[in-house]
């Protein structure tokens, strides 16, 4: 059955994820901690998807979020820091988010694909937090406004099954044509697999599969091999 509508993930699938964050852990720590940037924004991020769903119910503040992800993924690594360290990081980090972009690759592949088949994105965090990466990003020229589904304003998150029917509502097809794109196999692929849609698992950090049951339909690990496996569904 070919695609009838594609959902993107943004963070890390659309655009790099780690540029901001190895940018501010290099301008915040330098070599004050025997660790590199990019082992800490894979612990972190790992950190940050355990309690999100928590921030979500409003049992976690964003506050007490940012002091988590980054305490912890310092711990992995042997290290202490005090709360106001973690909270201070964040604050180079929050500027850093919003010197992002595609790639000139991505953005000619949208920009040819935009109007011929119905495309979106759904997108947990924040919702200012998010919002702002969509116009930082330009991807409303890309999407409709209202294939833009960010979790905090839909009160749903992935990978909760809800949030991609509620992007199905917006597109009108069914899960078996409606494809989803994504680099979180704990958010992305198990909440595509349980709604029954189509995947394709963006495994760029050559990440290992949860043994969960969600069972990706593709795996791709570049930009270029995801356009064009997208290009043959469709």
């Amino acid at each position: 059955m070919k695609i009838k509508a594609i959902f993107f993930d943004v963070d890390d699938t659309l655009y790099d994820l780690s540029g901001p964050f190895v940018r501010a852990y290099d301008s915040f720590y330098g070599e004050k901690y025997p660790v590199t940037a990019q082992e800490m924004f894979i612990r972190s991020r790992r950190r940050s998807d355990e309690v999100y769903a928590l921030t979500l119910t409003g049992e976690m503040s964003k506050h007490d979020m940012y002091i988590y992800r980054m305490q912890k993924a310092f711990e992995d690594a042997g290290i202490q820091i005090p709360a106001e360290e973690a909270l201070q990081y964040q604050e180079y980090y929050a500027a850093c988010q919003r010197q992002i972009s595609m790639t000139p690759y991505m953005k000619q592949w949208l920009e040819h694909w935009k109007g011929k088949i119905p495309m979106g994105v759904i997108t947990n965090g924040p919702a200012e937090h998010q919002w702002n990466k969509v116009h930082d990003l330009g991807l409303l020229e890309y999407f409709d406004r209202d294939k833009v589904l960010v979790s905090e304003e839909l009160g749903t998150a992935k990978p909760d099954p809800k949030i991609f029917e509620l992007a199905l509502e917006r597109v009108g097809t069914s899960p078996e044509e409606t494809c989803f794109v994504g680099d979180s196999f704990s958010m992305d692929m198990t909440g595509a697999c349980k709604a029954g849609w189509k995947t394709i698992w963006m495994n760029h950090r050559k990440h290992e599969p949860l043994e969960n049951g969600a069972v990706p339909d593709y795996v791709v690990s570049s930009e270029k091999e995801m356009c064009e496996l997208i290009e043959k569904l469709i």
